[in-house]
């Protein structure tokens, strides 16, 4: 598979999860051995690696509803760099325990393996998630 042919690949998955509002087009996607890294700090839930098309499935179904529920998620650029492709976007979401919603930016980088996505790596400020996790930790 060539870089055109990834990058093509990647915003024709991104693009359609927008444009249905569901994942579903990212979860058939998905390699079985995909890996997962969240950048958000250490000590929430949704912090961290996570190996695994399920366990990547589950992050999305289960751990990240529980915690924000996300209004948008709209990619806006698509970038090739050496062999990852770049989503540059935006979203809006509301924390679960607190009500409050926010506008973030983010960046995904995705690595493909025989047209499937093998790698994300999620960069984006979730500094209200983990200000409420940081509160919770120091009242128990």
């Amino acid at each position: 598979m060539d870089k055109i042919e990834a990058l093509n690949i990647v915003k024709s998955i991104y693009t359609e999860a927008d444009q249905i509002g569901n994942m579903r087009p990212i979860f058939n996607n998905l390699a079985e051995d995909v890996i997962f890294h969240s950048t958000i700090p250490a000590g929430t839930p949704i912090s961290g690696t996570f190996k695994g098309k399920q366990n990547v499935i589950d992050f999305y179904t289960n751990l990240l509803p529980s915690v924000a529920i996300f209004q948008r998620l709209t990619p806006s650029a698509f970038v090739m760099r050496d062999d990852r492709v770049i989503i540059v976007g935006e979203n809006i979401f509301t924390l679960v325990s607190t009500g409050q919603t926010y506008y973030r930016p983010y960046v995904y980088i995705i690595s493909m393996v025989d047209r499937l996505i093998a790698a994300i790596t999620l960069i984006q400020d979730f500094s209200g998630i983990s200000a409420i996790y940081r509160k919770t930790k120091k009242h128990c």
